[in-house]
């Protein structure tokens, strides 16, 4: 096996484990590429409403989030969050 087909069965594999997670917390799945490292992430997302900022970033503390992303705004704030 290759190691190009190798990565696209993890990442087939990875992916299914997002969707798996998605379809038990909400049924969002998210993908964002990090231009800091140049790696692309596939997520499974939690939505909250447009008033709740500071729990949303609290959520990404407690849960090791590497970032928050505000769609209303297409504005990302990454750690540490402030």
């Amino acid at each position: 096996m290759t190691k190009n087909r190798f990565c696209v069965i993890l990442w087939l594999c990875l992916l299914a484990l997002v969707i798996t997670h998605a379809k038990a917390n909400g049924n969002h799945v998210g993908g964002w590429l990090d231009t800091d490292n140049g790696s692309y992430y596939f997520d499974s997302v939690r939505i909250f409403p447009e008033d709740s900022l500071e729990y949303a970033i609290q959520f990404g503390r407690d849960n090791g989030q590497i970032a928050v992303f505000v769609l209303s705004k297409q504005l990302i704030i990454k750690q540490p969050f402030e």
